[in-house]
């Protein structure tokens, strides 16, 4: 994690918890899809999945694009506002 990301996360930590503090650390380095940030995490699909829509609904997270994924269906790839 570099410096600036360092910081945008402490700015923020103390608003996120648990599990949605992890996903949104891992889209610090760059936008990742879900399938990414479980496999960085070592976590289920569907415990991502619902990390990543908080963090939409809470602003901190948006889609960046959608590219087709491993199994020829279309991802999105999330990314840090």
């Amino acid at each position: 994690m570099n410096q600036t990301s360092l910081e945008a996360y402490r700015s923020i930590q103390h608003t996120l918890s648990g599990r949605r503090a992890q996903v949104y650390a891992k889209l610090l380095s760059g936008p990742k899809s879900n399938r990414e940030i479980a496999k960085l995490l070592r976590w289920e699909i569907n415990c991502v999945t619902g990390r990543t829509r908080e963090l939409v609904k809470s602003g901190h997270v948006e889609a960046k694009h959608k590219r087709t994924g491993p199994c020829k269906a279309k991802e999105t790839v999330w990314g840090i506002v």
